[in-house]
């Protein structure tokens, strides 16, 4: 699990391996994340990473990470909390 702070990119990582290669679907509690410009999805040799574009409190929940193919399928989960840092007030 991974706590970040509003407006700060934050990146989500799994690593996947299989035979035949699987397909990777990345979702947020539970929805297919789709082609959003707010995330970029990467692959590099297996590492494959949801990089969120300045996330907001909306942006925290239960991501997921699937990969699938012809002989089944496995999952990782992770819960995000986008917390919102206030400035101390000068007095």
């Amino acid at each position: 699990d991974k706590s970040v702070v509003a407006g700060y990119s934050a990146a989500i990582s799994c690593s996947v391996r299989g035979f035949p290669k699987p397909k990777i679907v990345w979702m947020k509690n539970r929805m297919i994340i789709g082609e959003d410009p707010k995330f970029l999805m990467q692959n590099n040799q297996g590492v494959l990473t949801l990089n969120i574009r300045k996330p907001s409190t909306f942006d925290g929940g239960k991501y997921s990470c699937m990969a699938v193919n012809e002989l089944g399928q496995d999952e990782v989960e992770c819960k995000l909390d986008v917390r919102i840092v206030t400035e101390p007030e000068n007095k």
